[in-house]
């Protein structure tokens, strides 16, 4: 059995934050992450000879303060979102798409210089690698009083302390708990909706922006899909090109094949002849992902249950951290909430040992 001070589930954004925060602390951090990758639902696909494709979390707002300081700290810089002033508009499958303008005066949302993915390979920079064990999953947790005791898939470990990160629907359903966890908490996080979960990513590169007109950026806007929504994603330094986007969720039992030819269709109609100097079409079907999505027994809406007062409160004698986006205080749900959770329980993990006295 390998012991540790601190064992954290998950080597996302909440876990490494946690991580770093606690770097420079006496204490021995270990993080188990059953991928074998890092980055949890920050995943940017990176080619260099393509613009990086966000399949994951991409966007940053100016009121994520948390975020921002954090990227800030990392030396990691931001750019704008292009959105344009006219938008391609669907309002239903009868009616013919028109060019709409949109407001302006509102603050643009950032995008994070060279991918998202930056900030994930900051912050590992910060800590040891010898930190994370990858393709190791917890499957039990038990409460040994004077420690936690984790059974995964390729050892047993032992900790003071244990930070989950993993979406609260899916730790209930995937980890065994002796003692059980309150049913009142089971219950919730049943209910709780994961972020991503439901998203169906899709992004595409070209050599060249065909997209710009004028006033129109590849904003597109629709309620017949199957793109619901799509951006340019083209790289700071505007030389290699993309568009990016989401798919609705119904079209998530078809074939990757026939999603891309639904999509080249769709975008067939706005750019004509332009689709076939498509250079690469990439997905991400987020409820695929066994480390990250578990379905709910019932239907939950967007952020539901995100940052209950639950999520703040210890379990197993208080030895059971909860962080993770959907458990934040304050912008459950997106980066910065992810941030915020890891710095939470990294101040969780001081607490506990100033009481302690070690």
């Amino acid at each position: 059995m390998r012991k540790s001070d601190v064992i954290i589930l998950g080597a996302g954004l909440s876990g490494l934050t946690t991580a770093y925060i606690l770097k420079d602390y006496r204490k021995e951090v270990l993080i188990l992450e059953p991928r074998n990758r890092i980055g949890g639902r920050v995943h940017t696909l990176s080619n260099p000879s393509e613009a990086p494709v966000e399949m994951g979390a991409t966007w940053v707002h100016r009121p994520h303060r948390y975020l921002l300081s954090l990227l800030e700290e990392l030396g990691i810089e931001t750019f704008d979102q292009v959105m344009g002033k006219e938008v391609i508009y669907e309002q239903n499958v009868l009616s013919p798409f028109q060019y709409v303008t949109i407001p302006t005066g509102e603050d643009p949302s950032l995008r994070v210089k060279g991918g998202t993915s930056k900030i994930i390979t900051g912050l590992i920079q910060a800590i040891s690698s010898n930190e994370i064990i990858f393709a190791e999953k917890a499957n039990t947790i038990i409460n040994g009083n004077e420690a936690l005791h984790i059974k995964g898939d390729k050892n047993d470990y032992s900790a003071d302390l244990v930070i989950s990160t993993l979406p609260p629907n899916l730790l209930v359903n995937t980890i065994n708990f002796d003692p059980f966890l309150p049913r009142s908490f089971i219950e919730l996080a049943k209910n709780t909706h994961t972020w991503m979960g439901d998203s169906l990513k899709v992004g595409l590169t070209f050599e060249e922006p065909f997209w710009r007109e004028g006033e129109r950026k590849g904003t597109i806007f629709s309620n017949s899909g199957p793109i619901t929504e799509m951006y340019d994603h083209s790289n700071f330094e505007d030389d290699k090109y993309s568009i990016k986007g989401f798919l609705d969720h119904s079209f998530v039992d078809l074939t990757k094949e026939r999603r891309k030819q639904l999509v080249t269709n769709q975008l067939r109609k706005y750019y004509g002849d332009n689709m076939d100097k498509m250079i690469s079409y990439h997905e991400y079907v987020w409820q695929n992902d066994p480390h990250n999505y578990h379905p709910n027994e019932e239907i939950v809406s967007p952020h539901q249950n995100n940052g209950h007062s639950q999520y703040q409160m210890g379990h197993l004698s208080n030895r059971l951290i909860l962080s993770g986006t959907e458990t934040s205080a304050i912008f459950p749900g997106y980066m910065e909430g992810a941030v915020y959770s890891g710095l939470k329980a990294a101040e969780s993990v001081k607490s506990f040992y100033k009481k302690q006295n070690v």
